[in-house]
C-alpha cells in the first residue's frame, strides 16, 4: 500500500505538468479530491490529529479563510484554487498522510523500487528521452521522489544501504547534468552532504537543525530581494564560475534577476494579499510566486506552516530527519525554480517528505500516552 501511494503520486505529479494531464483534467480532479479530504479532516472526530499548528490554528485558519476569499473575489479559473490549496493545504495534507503505515515491508526494497521508478521516468523527460516534448519541469518535479526513495534506503538496516544510497545519488546527479539545471544539481549535492554520517549527526541537534531550515527559507526569499548585492559577492561569482563547468548557461543569475524585479514591481501594487492565486509569469523562484499570488501575508503564513512542520516532524538524532533534510535541499532548488507549490500544478510530493517522519513521531507519541 505505501509503495503504491508513493508511485501513484509520481504519476499524478508528471501528469499535472503535462499537456496530456491538462486534457484529462488531472489537476482539477486532484483539486476536488483534495477538498474532499479537507472537509473530511475538519469533520472527522474519531481520529487523533498530529498537533502541527496547535493553538496557532486559531490565528492561521482565519488568515487562510481571508486569503481564500481574496482568491474567490479575483477568481478566473481553477488554477488559482490549485495554487491556493497546494500551498496552504500542506499541514492538512501532511496530517492525513501521516496516518498511513509508511514502514510496512522492507524499507530497503521500497526505497530501491521507488528510486528506480523516479529515476527511469526522469530519464524519459530529459533531452532526447521519449517524453522530452513535455515540460522539462517534469524532470525537476520528480527530484522529491528521487530523494524520498534514497531516504527509505538511508532509513533501512540493510548492510549495503550506504553503498546503494550514494550510487543512487551519483546516478541521479549524472542524469540531471544532461538537463543542465544547476539548482537541481546543487540540491542533490546538498542532500548528499547532509547524509554524510558526521554531518548528519551534527545537524540532527535541535539548534543546528533550526539554523539549517531557517537559513534555507531565508535564502529562498533573500536571493530575489537582495540579488544585486549578492551578485557582487566574490564567493557567489566563484560558485557560478564552477557551475558553468557543469551547465552551459549564462553567468550571474541567468536573467532571473529581471523576472524577480518584475515580480517585486507587481507586489508593490498588492503587497498584502497579492493577486489571488494568479500566476501569469514563471518567476523561477518559489517565494516570488507566493508573494505575487498571495502577498506578504500569504508568504509569512506559509513560512510559519513550514517552520511548524519542521519543528513537529523533527526528532533529535533520528534517521528520519533525512526526509527533512530533503525538504531543505528542495527549497534550495526552488530558489531558482518552482517545482514545489503554487506553480499551477498539483505537485505535492514534498508532503510525503514531511508525512513519513511525522508518522514515526506521532506513532511513538500514541504509544507513550
Amino acid at each position: 500500500m505505501p509503495l503504491f501511494i508513493l508511485i501513484s503520486v509520481i504519476i499524478i505529479t508528471i501528469l499535472s505538468y503535462s499537456g496530456l494531464g491538462s486534457l484529462l483534467h488531472v489537476n482539477d480532479i486532484a483539486l476536488v479530491i483534495f477538498w474532499i479530504c479537507i472537509v473530511y479532516y475538519f469533520t472527522d472526530k474519531t481520529r487523533r490529529k498530529p498537533p502541527i499548528l496547535g493553538q496557532w490554528s486559531l490565528i492561521i485558519n482565519p488568515i487562510c479563510i481571508m486569503l481564500l476569499t481574496n482568491v474567490l473575489l479575483n477568481y478566473n479559473n481553477s488554477i488559482q484554487l490549485i495554487n491556493y490549496t497546494t500551498l496552504f493545504g500542506i499541514t492538512i495534507g501532511v496530517s492525513l498522510l501521516s496516518h498511513i503505515e509508511w514502514f510496512k515491508g522492507s524499507l530497503f526494497k521500497t526505497g530501491i523500487i521507488l528510486w528506480c521508478v523516479a529515476f527511469i521516468i526522469t530519464n524519459f523527460f530529459l533531452p532526447g528521452g521519449i517524453l522530452s516534448g513535455w515540460s522539462k519541469n517534469s524532470a525537476i518535479g520528480l527530484i522529491p521522489a528521487i530523494m524520498c526513495g534514497l531516504g527509505y534506503i538511508y532509513l533501512s538496516d540493510n548492510q549495503k544501504k550506504g553503498i546503494v544510497f550514494y550510487i543512487g545519488l551519483l546516478l541521479s546527479i549524472t542524469i540531471l547534468l544532461r538537463l543542465e539545471n544547476r539548482s537541481s544539481i546543487l540540491s542533490l549535492l546538498l542532500f548528499g552532504l547532509l547524509s554524510v554520517p558526521f554531518v548528519f549527526k551534527k545537524i540532527s541537534g535541535r539548534l543546528p537543525f533550526r539554523i539549517f531550515y531557517l537559513s534555507v527559507i531565508f535564502i529562498n526569499i533573500g536571493v530575489p530581494l537582495f540579488n544585486e548585492l549578492i551578485g557582487q559577492w566574490d564567493l557567489y561569482n566563484d560558485a557560478v564560475s564552477v557551475s558553468l563547468e557543469f551547465a552551459n548557461k549564462g553567468d550571474g543569475f541567468n536573467d532571473r534577476d529581471k523576472l524577480w524585479k518584475f515580480a517585486l514591481s507587481l507586489l508593490e501594487k498588492k503587497p498584502l494579499l497579492g493577486y489571488g492565486g494568479i500566476r501569469g509569469v514563471y518567476f523561477h523562484n518559489f517565494s516570488c510566486d507566493v508573494l505575487t499570488q498571495f502577498g506578504w501575508i500569504g508568504w509569512f503564513t506559509f513560512a510559519f506552516m513550514y517552520i511548524r512542520l519542521m519543528e513537529t516532524c523533527f526528532i533529535p538524532g533520528a534517521r528520519t530527519n533525512i526526509f527533512l533534510f530533503a525538504i531543505g535541499s528542495i527549497l534550495i532548488l526552488n530558489t531558482f525554480e518552482n517545482a514545489l507549490f503554487a506553480n499551477n500544478c498539483v505537485s505535492i510530493y514534498s508532503y510525503l517528505l514531511f508525512a513519513i517522519p511525522l508518522h514515526i513521531k506521532y506513532r511513538h507519541r500514541i504509544y507513550e500516552s
